[in-house]
């Protein structure tokens, strides 16, 4: 499949639909002089059209701050192709480019699919500064139903100048297994992890550089987990109050941490995390309101507070 301007053009001028535009509007991060420059509003511009076995989307976001500078206005542009072939999705083909235009940078990414996604091949590619795009990675992907009763996926993974890898999944009932291989310079390494649940208890063995065992035993409103390594072992003990969840955390090494979190409905909540003579943290999540503390302790005077708070507004 051979894709050219023309072709692009005659897509897009056959059947646009134009999405409603919605502005963002986020409180930034950070001391600033003034309420107009913490505030970050974007509008953002998309829609799609289709033609046949070929779908289009393509999107704009740009800034709405007052400015007579109007090219530094647009932030991003992006485009996507999609296109299938076959009543069963033999075979589809996407690609997806994105423009950085305030960094000035350029990302894509196109895939191949056969066999209704079950096997296929992504390569992503790069570049900044007005420069060629250069190859970050290529992967390929092959799943297997029905392996010893299970699902097997594998990944070999080329990155150039890089170390190449597989990864190795295979899941069957209540067994996870995932296995990375990669060489390089150093020799064949591989790290890997063994998830396996026994009603309400999960054992999590994990083989790297630091090897460690996790079992969480759930039941009830108490929540048990070990995790044990190497170079340390830690115990942490959940137990909810109605809408109050209690975490104590202690480790071999003294280390103590406790965090208490309190439901708030619809996804929001407030949690509090104290390490003794180190530092509290405070998280407040209320609906699209993200606001966090950060204060930092020696025995129990306070040294240093940062806070932040953003809000996404779409309208």
């Amino acid at each position: 499949m051979k894709f050219s301007l023309v072709a692009i053009a005659a897509v897009v001028g056959s059947a646009q639909a134009f999405k409603k535009p919605s502005v963002t509007m986020s409180l930034c991060d950070g001391s600033f002089s003034g309420i107009d420059s913490a505030l970050d509003p974007t509008l953002t511009i998309d829609g799609s059209t289709d033609s046949g076995d070929i779908k289009f989307d393509y999107g704009l976001t740009t800034s709405v701050k007052p400015t007579a500078d109007i090219a530094s206005l647009p932030k991003t542009v992006w485009g996507n192709i999609f296109y299938t072939k076959g009543d069963d999705d033999d075979m589809s083909i996407d690609i997806y480019a994105e423009k950085d235009l305030i960094k000035d940078e350029l990302s894509v990414t196109g895939s191949v699919h056969l066999e209704d996604k079950k096997n296929g091949i992504v390569a992503a590619a790069s570049s900044s500064g007005g420069g060629k795009l250069a190859l970050d990675s290529v992967t390929a992907f092959s799943n297997f139903d029905d392996v010893g009763g299970g699902k097997l996926l594998v990944k070999p993974k080329y990155v150039p100048d890089g170390d190449p890898s597989v990864d190795i999944e295979y899941s069957n009932g209540d067994t996870d297994v995932k296995i990375t291989v990669s060489s390089g310079a150093d020799g064949m390494e591989q790290e890997g992890t063994l998830s396996h649940s026994f009603g309400t208890t999960d054992v999590t063995v994990a083989y790297n550089d630091d090897p460690s065992v996790v079992v969480e035993h759930k039941h009830d409103e108490i929540d048990i987990k070990l995790t044990a390594t190497a170079s340390d072992q830690e115990v942490t003990l959940s137990k909810t109050f109605g809408d109050d969840t209690i975490s104590p955390t202690f480790s071999r090494s003294g280390d103590v941490s406790i965090a208490w979190e309190r439901d708030l409905g619809d996804d929001n909540s407030f949690t509090a995390t104290l390490v003794p003579d180190d530092s509290v943290d405070v998280e407040w999540k209320d609906d699209n309101w993200t606001a966090s503390v950060h204060a930092a302790m020696s025995g129990v005077e306070v040294e240093a507070v940062s806070v932040s708070a953003k809000r996404d507004i779409n309208f």
